[in-house]
């Protein structure tokens, strides 16, 4: 369902600065305070919820099957015998009834997360019947194994583990192949490193990604290396990693490991942002940064006030963000509305809204934030309107109470 007559407003308490740090939180609060705020705190119409109920999409989704279904296929080649992956992961495809079947199910596995959540709802109930979701899963998938080919496992780590599917973050990290490891330094930071070899010939940090490349990659590498150098509990003789390696679908590339003296350094720079960010955030400073790239997905841009004093319909595109006052519900599929821009109603724009939408007229005289409409130009008889809004399968509407 769409989010019809959930509340814009404000949050009933602020969230406090965060702890654990990671490197996906200081890259978040450091583009926008407020997105990160109002994500995390706490809403009267929301008390149950961990933060504000996410809006996932299908790029973050898709991310997170094949991380799930790769890291599946490593746990379970660690337990078959012989030292070449390529092997190993063969049988585990084999005994799980082919790569579809596990994707199939780590599919549902993320999806189970958003269970109790109406915002993704449509978006899961999309994905589930998307054999194009699947088909680009299988491809990225195939990739990162054929990536893996080369991959050897030391015979120690054949018993280490076998009691546990999960890696203690309490624990030495021994000889052998490890996924999803937990790596905790200073000042609470935290990490999570997708893939970890060690080996009589040192220590290799690997990070599959899902997407194109991006610039904070390479920081996010350094990052788990110094986590890796800095957790005691883990890496107690303070080994330094020698290989660090991002995995594309179409590449791989090669970080220069660091030495002592830039892990140093990095750690310093890193927890100075750090300390800068609780600080300001202790002191209720949650200021926003409006931009295209900060706001086109914020998942909680409707209650930005910042975002709706300056957004803009672009001229070529398709969807948009509008605040309108509802005149007239004309039917359970059709509104007479006018569009706003910040606090005043421009009275020349008089525009429908189309699509599955409240019929009840309690609705009229209300003002309305709706997110993603589709543009269309309205119909010969329809003269009076200069824009029709069309309500899609992910678009939301959100009610603002008047102050």
């Amino acid at each position: 369902m769409h989010c019809f007559g959930a509340r814009v407003e404000l949050p009933k308490a602020w969230p406090d600065p965060p702890s654990p740090m990671s490197f996906s939180t200081l890259r978040d609060i450091e583009a926008c305070p407020r997105r990160w705020g109002l994500r995390n705190a706490t809403y009267s119409q929301f008390e149950n919820a961990n933060g504000y109920p996410s809006l996932p999409n299908v790029a973050g989704l898709r991310g997170s099957v094949i991380h799930r279904a790769i890291e599946k296929v490593i746990r379970r080649a660690k337990s078959n015998s012989g030292d070449d992956f390529h092997r190993r992961a063969s049988t585990v495809l084999r005994d799980a009834g082919g790569l579809s079947e596990i994707i199939r199910g780590c599919v549902e596995e993320v999806l189970s997360w958003y269970a109790e959540n109406p915002r993704a709802d449509n978006l899961c109930n999309s994905v589930r019947l998307s054999q194009e979701f699947s088909g680009q899963i299988r491809v990225a998938v195939q990739q990162a194994l054929q990536n893996l080919s080369e991959l050897q496992f030391p015979s120690i780590a054949m018993s280490a583990h076998k009691h546990s599917s999960r890696e203690s973050s309490h624990r030495v990290l021994s000889q052998g192949v490890h996924v999803e490891v937990s790596l905790n330094g200073p000042e609470d930071w935290f990490g999570k490193a997708d893939l970890m070899v060690l080996s009589n010939d040192g220590v290799r940090i690997e990070d599959f990604k899902s997407g194109k490349p991006k610039e904070n990659d390479v920081l996010q590498m350094l990052i788990y290396a110094w986590l890796w150098w800095r957790d005691s509990a883990r890496n107690p003789n303070a080994t330094i990693a020698g290989r660090l390696t991002l995995k594309y679908l179409n590449e791989c590339r090669e970080i220069p490991a660091p030495t002592k003296l830039e892990l140093h350094e990095l750690e310093n720079q890193v927890l100075d942002r750090t300390r800068k960010i609780r600080k300001e955030i202790h002191a209720g400073d949650f200021s926003a940064n409006v931009s295209t790239d900060n706001c086109s997905f914020c998942p909680v841009r409707q209650l930005c006030e910042p975002y709706w004093l300056t957004v803009e319909r672009q001229e070529d595109s398709k969807f948009f963000d509008v605040e309108v006052t509802v005149v007239k519900v004309m039917s359970p599929r059709m509104w007479r509305v006018i569009i706003r821009k910040g606090d005043s109603e421009i009275e020349s724009e008089v525009a429908l809204v189309t699509g599955s939408m409240p019929g009840t007229k309690e609705f009229e005289g209300s003002v309305v934030r709706i997110l993603d409409a589709r543009i269309s130009t309205p119909m010969e008889e329809q003269s009076d309107v200069g824009t029709v809004l069309r309500i899609g399968r992910m678009s939301e509407i959100h009610t603002v109470i008047p102050s």
